[in-house]
């Protein structure tokens, strides 16, 4: 039985953001398509103002559509199971960083805003996790959670 609380590294990071993106991506161009099916959209003939967007040539009101598809799930995940598939597959989740408990839904929140903040400088907050002394990157520093192992056995390094 592993210790408790033991802090996941870079890698087995790594891995589970890699096979998330699997995950996802066939679900994302399964969305994209639909949504391209039912909702045509001429960008020349519409005013945006969603959240202060403004019409212009180059903005797609989709994009909002299509990027809430994506951090929806990801959002209920980290809420409901406190990982995505790629972090439940390698044993792997995500806790309150004080408590060990699950994270709040504030907390799950901050954590998904801070993934932009974490990837603007390059993906400089992601790297993070590899020098930081609990491998947390500047998504869990700014949320209050930080990744570590289950204590249940894996599904893929269970060896069965």
């Amino acid at each position: 039985m592993l210790e408790e609380n033991v802090p996941a590294g870079f890698w087995i990071r790594t891995l589970a953001v890699i096979l998330d993106n699997t995950f996802f991506l066939g679900g994302m161009v399964l969305s994209v398509a639909i949504i391209n099916l039912f909702f045509t959209i001429d960008t020349e003939s519409i005013t945006v103002t969603l959240m202060g967007l403004s019409q212009h040539p180059d903005y797609d009101p989709r994009y909002l559509l299509i990027n809430f598809m994506f951090l929806a799930p990801v959002y209920f995940l980290w809420s409901r199971f406190q990982a995505t598939p790629g972090k439940t597959i390698l044993g792997i989740k995500i806790i309150d960083c004080h408590s060990g408990i699950a994270p709040s839904k504030k907390q799950v929140f901050i954590r998904l805003l801070g993934y932009i903040v974490s990837s603007l400088p390059l993906g400089l907050g992601f790297l993070w996790v590899a020098i930081h002394p609990q491998k947390r990157g500047w998504h869990d520093l700014m949320a209050g959670t930080k990744v570590i192992y289950s204590q249940t056995e894996t599904i893929i390094l269970k060896g069965r």
